[in-house]
């Protein structure tokens, strides 16, 4: 049986900036499929992201702290914290 999930997804499209304390550079993507949980993000192809990242809407706007829960080629998962 299919899990469902908790909070309905919005879909979003916003401009995101991804860093993290960890040695990787800012990197811009995509948000998409949001909910009060967590969201997928579409990524560049080619990063691997560490556990932690902090998710920035715009210049200058506050970071969220959020968990990769999953990455593929392109995509990544994430719970908000």
């Amino acid at each position: 049986m299919p899990m469902r999930r908790a909070h309905t997804r919005s879909n979003l499209i916003k401009p995101v900036v991804i860093s993290s304390d960890e040695s990787i550079d800012d990197v811009k993507g995509t948000l998409v499929d949001v909910d009060a949980q967590g969201a997928r993000i579409i990524v560049p192809l080619g990063f691997r992201f560490p556990d932690t990242v902090y998710l920035k809407l715009k210049a200058g706007g506050l970071r969220w702290a959020s968990t990769v829960v999953w990455q593929r080629p392109g995509v990544i998962g994430v719970e908000f914290h």
